[in-house]
């Protein structure tokens, strides 16, 4: 796996994921999402298992729905365990209780709400830093620059190549959950 980032995310945040994901893949910043990086009739838990242990980075989208999620507390706790440095954006104001307190709140937060697009800027510097990478301009797609995924849907067709780079069909990567 070739990925700098993992993100883990609740389903209902899947939008801010995305939005997240796309920004750091302009900045040439590799990530990892799931569904998207997962092969069709694979074993989600291996799958995401391998993903964590190669990833540098892990960002969780921290909110109401995803404290509550135990998809995202088994994938918290496998970053903790194999000591990654893990990123909290918090995009609603849900408290920290249980073992996502014991875990996250020795880690420095991003707080990233009413409005997480604001934030954006702040991670992508945070994730250039951890990973060594130098900052660097958004990759230049050829629809007009785009600052999240709700301005990038407007420009893409789903059948244009995605704008991340990943070399996939809009629809087949972050388009995918864009499907009616």
């Amino acid at each position: 796996m070739n990925h700098d980032v993992f993100i883990s995310d609740s389903s209902q945040n899947s939008k801010a994921a995305q939005a997240i994901c796309h920004t750091l893949e302009q900045h040439k910043i590799r990530c990892w999402i799931a569904p998207r990086d997962i092969p069709s009739g694979s074993e989600y838990s291996d799958v995401i298992d391998a993903a964590i242990i190669n990833c540098k980075v892990f960002i969780i989208i921290f909110s109401e729905s995803s404290s509550t999620s135990l998809w995202v507390k088994g994938e918290l706790n496998a970053a903790f365990t194999e000591q990654k440095y893990i990123i909290p954006f918090r995009i609603d104001d849900t408290r920290l209780t249980g073992g996502n307190r014991v875990i996250l709140n020795q880690f420095h937060w991003i707080d990233a709400y009413p409005d997480y697009e604001q934030k954006f800027a702040e991670l992508v510097e945070s994730v250039s830093r951890i990973i060594g990478k130098p900052k660097n301009e958004p990759q230049q797609v050829n629809t007009p620059p785009v600052t999240n995924l709700k301005q990038a849907i407007k420009f893409i067709d789903r059948n244009e190549p995605c704008p991340c780079g990943s070399g996939r069909k809009y629809k087949d990567c972050h388009g995918r959950s864009q499907k009616e």
